[in-house]
């Protein structure tokens, strides 16, 4: 789903449009790539850290958002957009993301619906490893 759709696909399902859910939408309109509530909650101080969390467990319930990865004690996500899946390699000093195109697409497992699936990359980035002069 395109960040700017989500305001009103939450409208339509009859969810309103809460300080923490709003902020969460603009966050998600201005940056992209994967995303951790602390760097919420680190651009926007007023957010109540609880609400935010049941922001974020609403938006992976309703398939707005997805869990990608969880790196140093922290889960990441990142907007859904089925026709353009892919992973993630990740900087473990910077976290630095890129994106790798996933070329898997059986969507089928007996006993499960709602398929997803996420393969996490990590390493040190080119300027990470350059050493300090």
């Amino acid at each position: 789903m395109k960040p700017d759709n989500i305001t009103n696909f939450l409208k339509e399902a009859g969810y309103k449009s809460t300080n923490n859910r709003v902020a969460l939408i603009n966050y998600l309109n201005k940056n992209k790539g994967i995303f951790c509530a602390n760097d919420l909650l680190q651009n926007d101080s007023d957010l109540d850290k609880v609400s935010l969390y049941r922001t974020i467990e609403l938006f992976q319930k309703l398939d707005i958002i997805h869990p990608v990865m969880t790196l140093e004690g922290q889960q990441y996500y990142e907007v859904h957009e089925p026709d353009t899946h892919h992973h993630h390699a990740v900087c473990t000093q910077c976290h630095k993301n890129e994106c790798i195109d996933c070329t898997y697409t059986d969507t089928s497992v007996p006993g499960f619906k709602e398929i997803h699936h996420s393969i996490s990359i990590t390493g040190i980035c080119y300027k990470c490893s350059q050493p300090l002069n």
